[in-house]
């Protein structure tokens, strides 16, 4: 089994901006540089930005791998995926 990741929702729920990192490693362990997607990029305040994931030609999660994320600030930022999952032959 497969996951694939059409589009990653990124809100703000606080009045100041706050920095956001989004990390695809298909051995499921490394979220750094080497595995960003975005890195340390500025949410505006209240706000909610959309990540198109067809930009990375769709993110596709095999099976062990994983995203992370992160917030630069606490618990400033909300990050929620859509997708859908599909059986690939092995």
């Amino acid at each position: 089994m497969a996951t694939e990741i059409g589009l990653i929702a990124i809100c703000n729920t606080t009045g100041s901006a706050a920095n956001a990192s989004l990390y695809h490693d298909d051995d499921g362990t490394t979220y750094d540089q080497t595995t960003a997607l975005m890195y340390a990029q500025p949410i505006p305040a209240n706000s909610t930005v959309w990540v198109k994931a067809e930009a990375f030609g769709f993110i596709t999660i095999k099976r062990g791998g994983a995203i992370g994320i992160q917030s630069g600030t606490a618990s400033a930022l909300t990050f929620t995926a859509y997708g859908i999952t599909e059986s690939i032959a092995q």
